[in-house]
């Protein structure tokens, strides 16, 4: 072989080993640019998660400091304001117009007392509504019924019955005989009579106790058969007496007349018996022609202020000494005449009533609960004003000139302190009075 071709041939076999050896080694060695580029994404993303947690903390930091501002200047606000400065006290202005108490707004409840000598009862009602007694089976059994239609009849001689009744209330006591049945078998048979008229719709309540005037007495009720109806017995010697309370109407109104019919029942008070009533004693006026009888009181224990007319004369004060406490605590009646005034009763009753607001007004600051109750003081005609006297006395005025030729009202003042049991007692004086014309 030639020399240069064995030198060749050398240098190729040496080349070759180095060149493999080269490229061994730069496989050995790692790919230093891609380990570069993971180690400055893995520091970017910490330094993003860093600045976010910067970010939340400085804004968690903002709203608690803002939700403490918000909570604390408030209160700081006015601790200062209470502690170191003075503010000039608020005055609310009010008209004058709204200052003043109108009479004319002030409302009057207008009732009427009747006393039946039928049933031996007394009690009240308002003057919108009817009264009828009447008498059936040879006097056997004996009625009251207080009737209101909200819208009646033109036809005036057509009588309101509850099966007529359109809208409104009926309140009927009757009293009647038995010989075998009892209260509460008495009871039992009018419900069960309910049970078999009304609809299945109907409601019937159970048979309760109750009390009329201190008398112990029996009650149900029943619901949507055509009215609502509310049923009382009680035995009182040898008569049984129903009371039945009658309603018709919108539930809002229905409401309304039972509330009525309900203040006629809790006004019923039964006569009392001669037994009750003790010795009697007469009091006779004869300058002014009338007297009365009282159940022995004292004509020397008690003082009753005179009503609003300055010139009242006072004829007698009589009070009761079982209830008597002192002065100002006990049940009495005072008898007065006013003689003073010319013009007719109407009129005189006007400016009595006025008087007597006006005075309320002035000593209570305040406008007064106003009920007018008409009823008899013997056989006249009297008006109970209640709630008008600061004092707290219920008035009556009876005009008894009538026939005469001076103008007259007897003006009675009650006192009553103790409640029904004087009230019997009042009624009974009031029933007693009996007048003589003259002209003295």
């Amino acid at each position: 072989m030639p020399e240069e071709q064995i030198t060749n041939s050398k240098q190729t076999s040496q080349e070759i080993p180095l060149q493999q050896e080269e490229d061994t080694v730069l496989n050995s060695i790692p790919n230093t640019k891609s380990n570069v580029e993971s180690v400055i994404d893995i520091e970017k993303k910490e330094m993003e998660i860093k600045k976010k947690k910067k970010r939340f903390k400085f804004i968690l930091t903002v709203l608690i400091i803002s939700i403490l501002l918000l909570t604390l200047v408030p209160i700081v606000v006015n601790f200062y304001k209470r502690s170191y400065i003075k503010n000039k006290p608020i005055v609310q202005t009010i008209e004058e117009e709204d200052k003043k108490i109108k009479v004319e707004d002030i409302q009057v409840e207008k009732k009427i007392q009747h006393n039946s000598d039928n049933l031996s009862i007394s009690l009240e009602y308002l003057d919108k509504a009817k009264l009828l007694e009447s008498t059936e089976g040879d006097g056997q059994i004996k009625k009251l019924e207080i009737i209101y239609e909200k819208q009646p009849s033109s036809d005036t001689s057509a009588s309101v019955t509850e099966d007529n009744l359109k809208e409104g209330y009926i309140f009927k006591v009757s009293t009647f005989i038995t010989t075998q049945r009892e209260l509460d078998e008495i009871v039992q048979v009018k419900k069960d009579a309910f049970t078999i008229k009304c609809p299945q719709t109907a409601t019937l309540s159970d048979i309760n106790e109750t009390t009329i005037d201190g008398i112990e007495g029996r009650t149900f009720e029943v619901t949507n058969c055509g009215s609502d109806y509310k049923l009382t017995y009680i035995v009182k010697g040898t008569l049984n007496y129903e009371f039945a309370q009658i309603v018709k109407g919108d539930i809002g109104y229905k409401q309304v007349y039972k509330a009525e019919t309900e203040d006629i029942l809790s006004s019923l008070k039964f006569y009392l018996d001669k037994t009750d009533r003790g010795p009697l004693e007469t009091f006779i006026s004869t300058p002014y022609g009338f007297q009365f009888e009282h159940p022995k009181f004292s004509l020397e224990c008690c003082e009753i202020s005179n009503p609003a007319s300055k010139n009242a004369e006072k004829i007698v004060v009589l009070g009761d000494t079982s209830t008597f406490i002192d002065k100002n605590n006990f049940d009495g009646i005072g008898i007065f005449v006013d003689k003073s005034y010319d013009e007719d009763f109407n009129t005189y009753m006007e400016v009595q009533k006025k008087t007597l607001v006006d005075d309320y007004i002035v000593v209570k600051g305040e406008a007064p609960k106003l009920e007018e109750k008409s009823l008899k003081v013997g056989d006249k005609n009297g008006l109970m004003l209640k709630g008008y006297s600061w004092r707290g006395e219920d008035l009556i005025y009876v005009n008894i000139s009538p026939g005469s030729s001076r103008n007259i009202v007897l003006v009675i003042s009650i006192k009553n302190m103790s409640g029904v049991s004087f009230e019997k007692k009042v009624d009974e004086i009031l029933k007693s009075f009996k007048y003589v014309v003259s002209d003295q």
